[in-house]
């Protein structure tokens, strides 16, 4: 961080119970407008020292960040301040007057304190005081390393951000890797981040909802260190419309998913800065894997944003092309066709039904993803290992992509490397548990649907069979449930979205709400099998797209399994039981996936085997 911001930050906290009158807090007044973050984050440091005397590390921290652009960008005039070394002390004090004969430190201006020797009050969370010296943080910095346990130290990933701001101001969220989080900001712990001698690089993306219009590059890169703390990095919105507006913070290792965390900020016209509340997420293993590629597809004011993120490059995020139309609408018309392809009512002959999956592939590919995606895909697909598509708006079916380029046809995208989606808010969960399975029974049953219970039953054993409603939600509310397998019939429509007629009522998303919030499922981490016609359908919720994967995943399933559209009984009996073998065989999430994929029947014109999608990290596997 800036020596200087920090400097001018322990002077801010020395002089923030003054009176109106004091000169610091007139000339800082006078250079930080009411509705900036430094005006913010001093508000909030100025409440927690007339109640605790000092304010907590990350308050502090979120005032040197907001300091720091006015000496980047030495927009101030040369302030000075005589102030004076003080010992550390448990209770709040007057504010002491400097004495004459201490040196006098250059308070928010980059060119003076840069020219002499600072005598500082000691670093927040440091616990000693910095030496008279411009390299003081650094040799701060250093001491609190060599203090940590040489044990790889258990760390989170922490952001903060005002919970509540008036309308126009600017706002900060400050995002770091730390061994030590406080309760005031939110927090994701990466309980084994392995970090070799020379550190480790996360890449930390941000997303904002539109009413917070970012001032600068919503990606940056975090160097966590052996020991200690990495520094933090900071990220500028300008609250340009009221509301509750949400801010998603994500990290990645290469293309590995690590974590996330969301935050929400109130904007109000003329309302108060207030700090946020704190949010905590878990993480059981976090470890780059070569050649794991994650494509972020995200809306950004209607306009949809591409990025392919890999060990090898972090590319930038690229702004798709307006489409001409409502891409809703040409999905439905292909999903349509692919459900008379299933129910064997269309009048292509298996060949040329065959073609025009292909056919229909290569055109999402063209008109879908744009071309300088196209570009780093073919840059980095022989290096792929695995490929996760994660996005809020699960309109499209990514399974029916087929890349196509002169010289290089290697078929539909699932077929190449294990593909798997990941929904935002999804963490990432090593260890799924698929059996004892409960296998969930629809009121109206497809025909095979006893004759596919007993087959999984074999490889899976049965916890039982479960057919009314009241049950099956108190079995997910318990905390206690283990897999779930679905042998059911699922309506769908863009309107209304999914539901699964069962004894009782109509089991719909929406039934799954408390659950997402007790992440219910997430003692067992289960699988999730809806085996059953275009389960993995989503529609839009309040601020959300929602439907089964969405609901489920956030409720703390290990894995989710459904399908895009109509499929045939036989075959989707086919594809579940080969899908299952795989991963009692100790195949992987992702591997068992491809497996079933390139090995299941392929009758034509049956398209079953591209309808099905995986939601999980492709390296899970079987507790």
């Amino acid at each position: 961080m800036p020596h200087e911001a920090k400097t001018a930050a322990e002077t801010l906290v020395r002089h923030a119970t003054a009176g109106p009158d004091d000169p610091v807090l007139q000339r800082f007044f006078a250079m930080a407008a009411p509705t900036s973050e430094a005006r913010l984050a001093f508000e909030a440091v100025r409440e927690q020292v007339a109640r605790d005397g000092r304010p907590d590390d990350d308050t502090f921290l979120r005032l040197v960040m907001a300091l720091a652009p006015y000496f980047d960008r030495d927009l101030l005039e040369l302030l000075s301040v005589r102030t004076s070394r003080v010992p550390p002390r448990e209770e709040p004090s007057e504010v002491e007057e400097a004495d004459e004969d201490e040196p006098t430190i250059d308070w928010m201006g980059a060119e003076g304190a840069a020219s002499r020797p600072v005598t500082a009050t000691p670093e927040y969370g440091g616990g000693q005081a910095a030496p008279a010296t411009q390299e003081a943080p650094q040799a701060d910095s250093r001491a609190r390393r060599d203090r940590t346990d040489p044990a790889d130290p258990e760390r989170s990933l922490v952001a903060h951000l005002p919970g509540r701001a008036p309308q126009a101001a600017e706002l900060s969220l400050v995002v770091r890797v730390s061994e030590r989080p406080s309760g005031w900001a939110a927090a994701s712990r990466l309980d084994r981040l392995t970090v070799v001698a020379g550190g480790a690089e996360v890449s930390i993306l941000v997303q904002a909802s539109s009413g917070l219009a970012p001032t600068g590059s919503l990606e940056q890169v975090l160097l966590v260190p052996a020991h200690g703390d990495s520094d933090p990095v900071r990220f500028t919105f300008h609250a340009r419309s009221p509301g509750l507006h949400r801010v998603r913070v994500m990290a990645f290792a290469g293309g590995t998913f690590l974590t996330e965390l969301e935050l929400e900020v109130s904007v109000e016209p003329g309302g108060p800065a207030v700090e946020g509340e704190p949010v905590v997420a878990t993480l059981d293993d976090l470890r780059g894997r070569p050649g794991e590629v994650t494509l972020q597809v995200r809306s950004d004011d209607g306009r949809t944003v591409f990025q392919l993120l890999s060990d090898s490059y972090l590319f930038e995020p690229v702004l798709a092309q307006a489409s001409a139309g409502d891409p809703a609408v040409a999905v439905e018309r292909t999903l349509d066709t692919l459900k008379q392809l299933a129910a064997g009512r269309e009048a292509y002959s298996p060949a040329t039904a065959a073609r025009w999956m292909q056919e229909t592939g290569i055109g999402l590919w063209e008109q879908v993803v744009p071309g300088l995606i196209k570009e780093q895909f073919w840059q980095l697909r022989d290096r792929i290992s695995s490929f996760t598509i994660a996005t809020s708006h699960d309109v499209v079916p990514w399974e029916l992509l087929y890349p196509l380029r002169p010289g290089s046809d290697h078929g539909f995208l699932v077929e190449q490397f294990p593909v798997l989606r990941r929904v935002f808010g999804q963490q990432r969960c090593p260890r799924i548990s698929i059996a004892p399975c409960t296998y969930v029974v629809s009121g109206r049953s497809p025909a095979n649907a006893r004759q596919e219970i007993n087959a999984l039953s074999a490889v899976l054993g049965a916890a039982g069979v479960v057919e009314e409603l009241g049950e099956l939600l108190d079995l997910v509310s318990s905390g206690q449930c283990g897999p779930l397998h679905f042998v059911c019939h699922n309506s769908f429509s863009p309107q209304a979205g999914s539901a699964i007629a069962m004894t009782g009522g109509p089991f719909v998303p929406g039934l799954l709400n408390s659950a997402t919030v007790r992440n219910s499922l997430a003692a067992r981490s289960p699988l999730v099998f809806l085996n059953a016609c275009r389960t993995a359908g989503s529609v839009p919720e309040y601020t959300r797209m929602v439907g089964w994967a969405q609901q489920f995943m956030a409720a703390g399933a290990g894995a989710f399994v459904g399908t895009l559209w109509p499929v045939r009984s036989e075959s989707a009996g086919a594809f579940a039981e080969v899908f299952y073998g795989h991963l009692q065989d100790g195949e992987s999430l992702g591997r068992a996936a491809l497996l079933t994929r390139r090995t299941v029947v392929r009758e034509q014109p049956d398209p079953t085997w591209l309808a099905y999608t995986v939601y999980g990290d492709p390296h899970a596997r079987t507790h």
